[in-house]
């Protein structure tokens, strides 16, 4: 009876409540009427202004179709207004056009262009959430795969490699079995992609020791790529190729980092071959990966501070920068600040660490005016017009090294020849003191100092009998 009562009772009121409710439905109505009216008086308004060319208006046109505000939800869409803004050199344009390729979404997912646009937004102005994505991107299976696919592609494209003739080599040559492969993958060449012929010549390749072709099978097993993903093969597959090719190396320790390899301690393991790589090839995401790792990552289950270590993460975005990784610059920034302010938790570092980042400036300019040179499209920081928040996703340019020496057109002779391999040995001699000042002698800085001296003697010389030998960043 209560309870019938309390609904009888409650009705009297309940009309005004009923009443009052449907004027705030009215209320909010005409609200959101107003809102959408708004919001395509506002597309209207960016959509005029992107078309006569407007940057800002194209980036903000891009944003409306991303998020679906007063249009349809459209990443194509987003996707193309996007480009057209980072063409003229938006750089939250070029962030969120990467963020695309990151995800797939209006283009189709190729990591490799999301870190060149990354890279390109990071070449105009710092923004901490771009920062985060690289991380992020570092961290997918897929990322190494997508740079050594990059590569080829970039060797291949403009190729005019004749197939018939490369099969007639094929009988005898290894390499041309993997160029077959690389053919019949990507569809170059007139050839049209196929990728169990490409299996056939990267199987064929591999059984005749070609590393290239291990590492492409390897990464054909990894991500399954034409054939069913098999962890177990992929390793088979980057342990042969290992220690000749960075990247199965790099992929290796990916594998044991995710725990597709059973391993004691895995993450270590992983650590230990990220380093071996780093140490034989000087690839800048690598020392960007392992830096990333000492800052951030717990990587025993039992002990999860033990070998975080500010000291190694400082030391390796460092040699990242150097390398031409314009994140890590931003990232060793970041941590020689902490370091300033921090001092004991860095012990360790070596006056070497603190020198002014020679290689920085002219790496990183070659390596934007490289990226600029190509308009074609670059995810998972989303900007938008009032906030840079991060859309949230689960996950080079061609990193520049050191530079190398170079004649004039003319021949300057076998005497110039050694003394140009000199120069270029004193180079490698200074990148390794500077990235492992620990296997340094207790002289450092004279030893430093002294090879400089003989580089610039050699330069020179040569340089006053007409011959030139390029200068080095590190001379």
């Amino acid at each position: 009876m209560l309870q019938i009562n309390y609904i009888k009772q409650s009705s009297g009121t309940g009309e005004r409540f009923r009443k009052r409710n449907n004027f705030l439905i009215i209320v909010f109505c005409i609200t959101i009427c107003l809102s959408a009216s708004l919001q395509a008086q506002t597309v209207s308004d960016y959509r005029a202004a992107a078309e006569r060319g407007d940057a800002n208006a194209q980036y903000n046109l891009g944003v409306k179709y991303d998020n679906g505000q007063g249009v349809i939800k459209d990443y194509a869409q987003a996707v193309y207004w996007y480009r057209k803004a980072a063409e003229q050199g938006h750089s939250n344009a070029m962030s969120n056009l990467g963020v695309r390729y990151f995800n797939g979404e209006g283009v189709v997912k190729d990591y490799a262009e999301a870190e060149k646009w990354f890279m390109k937004a990071l070449s105009i102005e710092k923004n901490t959430v771009t920062l985060n994505n690289v991380s992020l991107l570092y961290k997918q299976r897929g990322y190494v795969v997508a740079k050594f696919n990059a590569e080829l592609k970039e060797q291949y494209e403009n190729s005019n490699i004749n197939i018939d003739e490369l099969k007639v080599e094929a009988q005898k040559d290894n390499a041309a079995m993997f160029h077959l492969g690389v053919i019949y993958q990507f569809g170059f060449n007139g050839a049209s992609p196929d990728l169990a012929a490409a299996k056939y010549w990267y199987e064929v390749a591999a059984k005749k020791g070609n590393p290239q072709a291990q590492n492409a099978l390897g990464n054909m097993y990894y991500l399954g790529i034409g054939v069913e993903k098999n962890y177990k093969e992929a390793a088979k597959f980057y342990k042969k190729a290992q220690g000749k090719i960075g990247y199965a190396q790099y992929n290796l320790a990916l594998m044991y980092y995710f725990a597709d390899v059973k391993s004691s301690y895995p993450i270590l393991k992983a650590i230990s071959k990220w380093y071996f790589t780093q140490r034989k090839d000087n690839m800048a995401f690598v020392n960007y990966r392992l830096a990333d790792a000492y800052a951030t990552e717990s990587l025993l289950v039992n002990d999860p501070d033990k070998y975080k270590s500010p000291y190694h993460s400082l030391k390796n975005f460092r040699k990242s920068a150097e390398l031409g990784n314009i994140a890590a610059k931003y990232r060793y920034e970041e941590l020689l600040a902490d370091q300033q302010a921090n001092p004991d938790k860095y012990q360790g570092l070596s006056v070497s660490d603190f020198l002014p980042l020679v290689t920085t400036t002219t790496t990183l300019t070659k390596q934007v005016s490289d990226l600029n040179r190509s308009n074609t499209g670059g995810g998972n920081a989303d900007y938008t017009e009032d906030s840079t928040n991060s859309n949230s996703s689960s996950s080079s340019s061609k990193s520049t090294n050191s530079s190398k020496t170079q004649s004039k057109t003319a021949d300057c002779g076998d005497a110039w020849r050694q003394d140009s391999r000199t120069y270029s040995d004193f180079e490698t001699q200074l990148i390794k003191m500077r990235t492992y000042p620990e296997n340094s002698s207790g002289h450092y800085t004279s030893d430093y100092t002294n090879i400089q001296s003989k580089m610039r003697q050699i330069r020179e010389k040569w340089e006053a009998r007409g011959c030139r030998i390029n200068k080095s960043q590190y001379e």
